[in-house]
């Protein structure tokens, strides 16, 4: 499995994670660049959309992506695939101190803290 932990490693760019807990938006720490990432399936055409916004410290959009893909793929696997692309987005954009905001709770907390000790 491929966590955060081993992009943070791999990349010089960070990654932080963030659970969208309630409707409104909160802005990163200055400095800091939040994704939204978002996906949304289309099962009438076989078709699955990904999608991301990011945003600076005070609001101000320095990005938005959607992409459409063919196939209808399970949620989870959905959330993986936007958020993939929004940081690839980022990152093409130069912007490297993300934070990624998601509404997935399996990318949010992956399963491998759960057996954590911490």
């Amino acid at each position: 499995m491929y966590t955060i932990e081993k992009a943070n490693t791999a990349s010089s760019t960070p990654v932080h994670l963030s659970s969208a807990v309630s409707n409104k938006w909160k802005a990163p720490s200055v400095g800091f660049y939040k994704l939204n990432s978002d996906v949304a399936r289309f099962s009438n055409d076989d078709m699955t959309g990904l999608g991301g916004v990011i945003r600076d410290s005070v609001g101000e959009v320095m990005a938005a992506t959607y992409w459409c893909i063919k196939g209808c793929y399970e949620v989870d696997v959905g959330e993986a695939l936007a958020a993939r692309h929004g940081l690839s987005i980022a990152i093409e954009a130069g912007l490297n101190r993300i934070t990624l905001e998601t509404d997935s709770m399996k990318l949010y907390k992956p399963s491998y803290c759960e057996n954590s000790a911490f």
